[in-house]
């Protein structure tokens, strides 16, 4: 199995500032399940998956994923991940898998399953006079916050990710007011990662976190428009 790279920018946004500009109810979404797989079970889990695979790479992190897009049938998924290649960027590999293959390997996953829907909002990177398409990927936990949105979006390479710390795209709402977790230090983007709310939930360590993003946003809010730099 050979791994994809992914990089992609994670944004704290507040729920009052998102819905100033994005309508959601006109975007389209999806409701998630996702499960993480125990430190002891990731590669016994990537073996289950992926029985072709002489060597198993390094990896991190393992999760399972259900996915439900309105009314359509649900899709399943696997994904594993290595170590960071960069603050950014790091290896991934995704296969979609069968309802019963998940069944299978929910009891290798600890802790919570975390349930969150996320918005898809279509945009564009300028980069020179040329245009790429990107998506917003919106997440809300729908279980244990509306106070605030994180944005995920992913590009194709490193250049990409500079021009989205420019400002140089098309979605208004993150240009102000907004805070790039990704350039957080370690204990706030471990705080509101996924693995870390399926291992410990809502905790207080990431209300603390999330506090803490909160004043940054505000901050930033009186700071001249364009730029998702610290």
């Amino acid at each position: 199995m050979s791994a994809a790279t992914e990089r992609e920018l994670k944004i704290f946004i507040t729920a009052s500032r998102l819905k100033k500009f994005v309508d959601l109810k006109k975007l389209d979404q999806a409701a998630f399940e996702q499960s993480y797989f125990a430190d002891s079970t990731v590669e016994a889990a990537y073996r289950i998956i992926f029985k072709k695979s002489s060597n198993i790479p390094s990896l991190m992190t393992g999760r399972l994923r259900k996915s439900r897009n309105g009314n359509k049938k649900p899709k399943f998924f696997a994904t594993f991940k290595g170590p960071y290649l960069s603050e950014y960027s790091r290896a991934e590999y995704e296969t979609e898998i069968t309802e019963s293959t998940y069944k299978t390997l929910l009891p290798l996953c600890d802790g919570y399953t975390v349930k969150k829907t996320r918005y898809h909002l279509p945009g564009s990177l300028l980069i020179g006079s040329r245009k790429y398409p990107i998506v917003a990927e919106i997440d809300h936990l729908t279980e244990w916050s509306n106070t605030f949105f994180t944005v995920d979006i992913e590009v194709n390479s490193d250049a990409h990710i500079k021009a989205l710390r420019r400002g140089d795209h098309s979605f208004e709402f993150l240009k102000q007011g907004t805070v790039d977790i990704t350039q957080e230090k370690y204990a706030i983007r471990r705080a509101l990662s996924m693995k870390f709310l399926a291992r410990n939930g809502f905790s207080q360590i990431t209300r603390k976190a999330i506090k803490s993003l909160f004043k940054k946003a505000q901050t930033k809010l009186h700071q001249p428009s364009k730029t998702l730099r610290k």
